[in-house]
């Protein structure tokens, strides 16, 4: 007997398989090309963007930022300080370098120098009380390791507001792609029997 569901009958039921799996491939494929987007201009225009500095503690930033959610929560970090004359007691005194008192140690090549411990090298721009640069280590709550890096290195900027291009651009291209993708005219340029197939998959569905 003939239904009108023909979703119901063994061939509705593999055209909708079929309909469903090439739905998925087109998503799982729009997904990887706006992924690889969104990489692409992180490396190539966020990151180039980023200072010196910014650049050094991303890794440790973008770990603070979702490690800070979790209760007393707490891990290594490693920092850049500089020693400094205390202007009442006159002794040295560490804190944090930032932006405006070094600059990087850069070889002939413009490429940041790495010390023996694969560490960046940096020195102190001319005109400050800075008299040394010493990397430290230690362990820190992640929250507060997260508020100390937003507030002295990133300007107050969360990693959305640092990935914006990123996550836009890649938003972007996920937009373009589906929207070619669902273009009368792309339907039109495929084989005459894709169309005839998308069509009864398409009627079934209804």
């Amino acid at each position: 007997m003939k239904t009108t569901l023909g979703f119901l009958t063994e061939e509705g039921r593999t055209r909708s398989k079929n309909a469903a799996r090439r739905i998925s491939a087109y998503a799982a494929l729009m997904f990887l090309i706006a992924g690889a987007s969104g990489y692409g201009i992180h490396r190539y225009w966020v990151s180039r963007n980023l200072t010196p500095l910014q650049r050094v503690y991303f890794k440790q930033y973008l770990k603070s930022s979702y490690r800070g959610y979790l209760p007393n929560s707490k891990s290594r970090y490693t920092t850049l300080n500089a020693i400094v004359a205390d202007p009442t007691t006159k002794k040295d005194v560490k804190g944090a370098a930032v932006e405006s008192t070094v600059d990087p140690v850069l070889d002939d090549e413009r490429r940041i120098v790495f010390d023996k411990n694969r560490r960046p090298v940096f020195r102190a721009k001319p005109d400050n009380d800075v008299k040394a640069l010493v990397w430290s280590d230690g362990f820190a709550r992640d929250i507060d390791a997260y508020k100390w890096l937003r507030v002295l290195i990133y300007e107050d900027q969360s990693i959305p507001d640092i990935w914006r291009p990123a996550w836009l651009g890649a938003l972007l291209i996920f937009a373009l792609w589906n929207s070619w993708i669902d273009d009368p005219r792309y339907v039109r340029a495929r084989p005459l029997s894709q169309r005839r197939a998308d069509q009864r998959d398409a009627r079934v569905v209804t």
